[in-house]
């Protein structure tokens, strides 16, 4: 091919913001990973520490940023398997010796494949110079002057944050320049080498994986060079890079950001975990009133994959309520993006092999593969979990303590929290904290994933995140990457309850649940309904309005209202009119003889909309039906996820509840057979809710009641 390079004249920066860390500290991370593993196995002490000093020797060497020394890295890690093949079969099992021998060689592949050199004020050109390397001709070019003091610049092949999206092609590998979060003081030149077979050159870009959007962004081309296939791009921040094509169809038609698959272990047994972020053209407008245009276009999606496993997303499934209580809490906006999530119970663990996600619009429709790995990650234990109970002022543990039903946390210093690391044959392990309100909110603070098996969580975040004399619960999730796009196994350990302030699980009284809804019902009744409920203790007996009061905190004006109706065992106040303001939601209990002892629950508020009242269509009001099993059918409500059938039974004057089902995902439901009678009266209603989560209902309607008789004398 002719040889054509092209420099646009114009320089375009272009920041680029991610999590992700340079090269040396990856290599750290995996090192700890490493160590972690280590110390799971529970070795003799000599043992142990032989091993564990050959790993922090190599963590030492990669620290110093020296390229000289990292072959210095690599002798110590031959060293570490050295050790560990003479150990294996007697104190190491076959898994347990192949586990750790394959995470130091991830290790040390990592440092053999990494371009390294170090760069200072003067300027450099750093460049992948083998020609057998997949991501020859990759380089970074540094003007004087860009960087102020001498940094190691790396330049590493490494798997794409998440698949690219549905509307692009990918057309080379993904390159990592390092280190991350380095600020240059002009624009440095990167270049990414691309495969030009079966795509069109004249129609490629360079792509990153923008982490805290969730979502691929285009960087400008400044320049290319069709011989060499490589393509140019000035860039004041490093990140993950990759050439892609666009398709030239379905321009106006949604498509997949990314997708997730997870094979998922926890205490109930096993789980599939399934996420697909689908973007739409028209809905990339942060305003929050175009944020729905999405569901009315998506007539289906679906995953399918081996063993004849198949999902099929419901209305249900559209999480972009739950995500945004929390998103909008920290970020002050919602997500532009429809965002589906699912979980399916699965009585083993998922099958390795290739899922594919299809969605159809406009009876098109557009799918992406996943190619699933399934290793499953064993649980952390949750009594091996412990929270720190005396920190001195150097911010070090004096005094650990088991973490679940810890009492006491002071939400006016730090937490910190610690665990015994897994074992995991399938690779190194990364680590995530989560805390969640008592009643099964979203959590609202997720750590880092970390190798490291001890967080900190500083003070003014706890001071901020939590409230005193309050209940939480606590999970560590374990991931086998560092992304969680590119996860394939996952595993969370039990419930870890703790509390803060002077709050005891057996000597307190404890909210069960505590939260706010807006009702609509027929007859333009509207109202937003507060309720809680408080037990005595963590498991006791429910406390009534004779032994406590419960009062609301309402965001706006900070007022405190006592919820002084009570229905046993709720604690209630309707507010008539339209939904109250959005925000976060205090309440407070308090017994009657003892105001002093007080304990708090929040809830977050996040719709404050009406659902419309839903419209029943069988069976008709009034009727005689022929059948003790019935289908109840219903039209659908904007906005509502799923819903609730109460079925009730007239005896005399009452009227007694004999049949519930709630969640119901879909627009009809059978009743089962032994709950209505020949020759008997009834009357049945649907409640509309908009979300599939108890936790996070923000507001539901309710149907008026439609009546009907079964026939005496059946067929």
């Amino acid at each position: 091919m002719r040889k054509v390079f092209l420099i646009i004249g114009l320089t375009i920066i272009v920041f680029l913001f991610s999590w992700k860390i340079a090269f040396s500290e990856v290599a750290k991370e995996w090192c700890i990973g490493l160590g972690n593993s280590v110390r799971s196995l529970d070795l003799p002490y000599g043992i142990e520490n032989s091993l564990l000093v050959k790993v922090e020797g190599a963590k030492e060497k990669i620290s110093s940023s020296d390229p000289d020394l990292f072959r210095a890295a690599i002798n110590k890690l031959g060293a570490f398997k050295n050790e560990v093949t003479a150990l294996r079969g007697k104190f190491l099992t076959e898994n347990q010796a192949d586990g750790i021998l394959k995470q130091a060689d991830m290790i040390i592949d990592l440092i053999t494949n990494t371009t390294a050199q170090n760069v200072g004020s003067a300027g450099g050109l750093v460049e992948v110079s083998d020609p057998s390397s997949q991501i020859y001709g990759a380089s970074v070019s540094i003007p004087p002057g860009a960087l102020n003091e001498e940094k190691l610049i790396t330049i590493v092949e490494e798997p794409s944050p998440a698949p690219m999206p549905t509307n692009l092609v990918p057309a080379g590998p993904s390159i990592r320049f390092g280190p991350e979060g380095t600020i240059f003081n002009e624009a440095v030149t990167i270049v990414v080498p691309y495969i030009e077979e079966g795509i069109d050159e004249n129609n490629l870009g360079i792509y990153t994986f923008d982490n805290q959007a969730g979502i691929f962004k285009e960087v400008p081309v400044s320049g290319q060079d069709l011989e060499k296939n490589l393509l140019y791009a000035q860039v004041n921040h490093f990140s993950n890079f990759q050439v892609a094509s666009k398709k030239k169809d379905g321009e106006n038609l949604p498509y997949f950001h990314w997708t997730i698959l997870i094979n998922v272990t926890h205490p109930p047994g096993k789980m599939a975990h399934m996420n697909a972020l689908v973007v739409h053209p028209e809905c990339t407008n942060p305003n929050p009133e175009e944020f729905f245009c999405i569901p009315d276009k998506i007539e289906s999606l679906k995953v399918t994959g081996p063993g004849g496993f198949s999902y099929d997303f419901l209305k249900a499934d559209y999480w972009f309520d739950v995500c945004n209580k929390t998103i909008n809490e920290f970020y002050g906006k919602d997500l532009p993006y429809h965002w589906y999530y699912a979980h399916k119970e699965i009585p083993q663990d998922m099958e390795s092999g290739k899922y594919t996600f299809t969605m159809k619009v406009d009876n098109k429709e557009i799918s992406i593969e996943r190619h699933l790995k399934v290793k499953p990650l064993p649980m952390v234990d949750r009594s091996q979990v412990e929270i720190c109970r005396v920190i001195d002022q150097d911010g070090t543990c004096l005094k650990w303590e088991p973490a679940d039903l810890f009492e006491g946390v002071d939400i006016n210093k730090p937490l910190k929290v610690r665990w015994k690391p897994i074992f995991y044959e399938g690779g190194i392990v990364y680590y995530q904290v989560r805390i969640q309100n008592w009643m099964g909110d979203p959590p609202f603070y997720r750590s880092q994933l970390t190798t490291e098996t001890e967080i900190t969580i500083p003070a003014n975040y706890v001071n901020r995140l939590f409230m005193n004399n309050a209940t939480y619960i606590m999970r560590i999730w374990a991931f086998d990457d560092m992304t969680t796009q590119n996860s394939h196994n996952r595993s969370n350990s039990m419930n870890i309850r703790f509390a803060t302030g002077n709050l005891s699980f057996q000597a307190s009284h404890i909210f069960e649940y505590a939260r706010m809804i807006a009702n609509n019902f027929p007859g333009d009744y509207k109202e937003t309904l507060a309720s809680a409920r408080v037990r005595d203790g963590l498991s006791g007996r429910y406390l009534n309005n004779n032994e406590i009061d419960v009062f609301l905190k309402i965001p706006t004006n900070n007022d405190e209202i006592k919820l002084d109706g009570y229905t046993s065992p709720d604690f209630w106040k309707a507010f008539t009119g339209g939904p109250l303001p959005r925000g976060e939601y205090h309440f407070r209990a308090i017994f009657k003889d003892n105001p002093e002892k007080e304990v708090y629950l929040r809830d977050y508020y996040y719709k404050p909309r009406l659902l419309d009242i839903p419209n029943l269509v069988s069976p008709i009001n009034l009727s005689t039906i022929d059948t003790l099993t019935p289908i109840f059918s219903w039209e659908p409500v904007e906005y509502a996820k799923t819903y609730e059938l109460l079925v009730e039974k007239q005896e005399g004057d009452n009227w007694i509840r004999i049949f519930t089902k709630s969640w119901i995902n879909g627009l009809e439901f059978k009743i089962p057979y032994g709950y209505l009678e020949r020759g008997k009266h009834y009357r049945w209603r649907i409640r509309a809710y908009d979300s599939y989560n108890n936790g996070v209902v923000d507001s539901r309607s309710n149907s008026s009641w439609w009546y009907f008789k079964v026939k005496q004398n059946g067929m």
